[in-house]
């Protein structure tokens, strides 16, 4: 992923260089001691980013040798231990701190355009929601200058706390709720430079968008995605590839959540066997010692819990492959016969909760 060459960017809002947030090294081991380092020492919510961003830009520096690795190292400590990584490491850095700071934040890929170029490479930053309003921040860009392959440090404010609109300008995110724009703009404009959606038609609340991005699990998530991606248009290889990506992470995602839910589905079948066991044993030693008639009563509602969560988590299982159907049909067999057991016993409980306690110990020895 990429850096930019030189270029004179429009300032959003620091004009000034100059400002410098320190933090003692012996807390730059890890993001969670850098975002209390920040949070103890800032109150507003702006100057706590811009101290973020000022840390991460002005001691990482952009790792040129690892900048078309496939196999990016992710891990935050590694990054603030090697002082350097790409933008993937610059992004990562700074939505571990500014999220443990507490405020709202998330990382961005897309692709840029300096100089009216497109880059050939994809590109990621980050928004953060500051006093209730939504900015972009590129610390990648904002920590130097790509020069012939060689990286020339030189930090930058130009692109902390970026204006929508200012930052449509390079920045061209996949996932159009990230453009923090009710008109977004399409691939197409983006490279003839035109930075205003020309469909006025259809209002888009990003805001509304990002509040349900930032409930949903996994799977939903990235289907949503793809489905805004599409929906926007693919217009370049760019947006190509990051849609087969997102097809591929939708496929993985559905067979761990197929695997989870099966899991689910034997856990609890395995719960209802143990509290069967449990009920069996107990009435083997004549519900002894007597525990009173509303423990018979939960033991019984629990075997029935266990097995009803077991089908349950079965039946939303969809399109499973055929190791997993096969399973899957198997413990739906086993619930079938175990629950034969569970309504026998089910049965003689009823019995014994419908009989004089003075009367219940000769139902043991009745054959039903």
């Amino acid at each position: 992923m990429g850096q930019h060459t030189i270029e004179n960017f429009d300032p959003d809002s620091f004009k000034s260089n100059s400002y410098r947030f320190n933090i003692p090294d012996s807390l730059t081991t890890n993001t969670k001691n850098i975002a209390n380092y920040i949070s103890a020492n800032l109150r507003s919510e702006s100057n706590k980013v811009k101290a973020a961003y000022s840390w991460i830009t002005r001691n990482i520096s952009y790792d040129v040798e690892s900048m078309y690795k496939f196999n990016i190292e992710r891990n935050s400590e590694v990054t603030l231990k090697n002082r350097k990584g790409t933008c993937q490491n610059y992004t990562i850095l700074f939505n571990e701190i500014v999220n443990k700071i507490g405020i709202e934040s998330y990382i961005v890929v897309g692709y840029t355009k300096e100089k009216g170029v497109i880059s050939r490479s994809p590109h990621a930053w980050c928004v953060a929601k500051i006093d209730f309003r939504w900015f972009v921040f590129d610390p990648t860009w904002g920590a130097g200058e790509l020069r012939k392959r060689s990286f020339k440090k030189k930090m930058t404010y130009d692109y902390f706390q970026m204006r929508a609109e200012n930052a449509i300008k390079t920045h061209m995110p996949f996932d159009p709720i990230w453009q923090l724009l009710n008109y977004p703009v399409s691939n197409i404009e983006f490279e003839k430079g035109k930075t205003i959606g020309k469909n006025r038609d259809v209002y888009f609340n990003y805001r509304d968008s990002i509040k349900k991005y930032s409930s949903q699990y996994d799977l939903a998530r990235i289907i949503c995605i793809k489905g805004r991606i599409d929906k926007g248009g693919i217009n370049n290889y760019l947006s190509y590839v990051y849609s087969l990506e997102l097809e591929k992470a939708i496929e993985s995602c559905y067979k761990r959540d197929v695997t989870m839910k099966y899991n689910l589905a034997l856990k609890a079948y395995k719960e209802g066997i143990f509290s069967l066991n449990r009920f069996i044993d107990f009435r083997n030693d004549l519900f002894k010692p007597d525990k009173g008639d509303e423990y018979l009563i939960e033991m019984m509602d629990d075997i029935f819990s266990s097995f009803d969560t077991a089908k349950r988590h079965l039946d939303k299982i969809r399109t499973p492959n055929k190791i997993t159907k096969q399973k899957m049909d198997q413990l739906y067999s086993a619930l079938k016969a175990d629950m034969q057991n569970v309504n026998a016993q089910k049965k003689f409980l009823d019995k014994i909760l419908s009989t004089s306690k003075n009367y219940r110990k000769s139902l043991f020895y009745d054959k039903m």
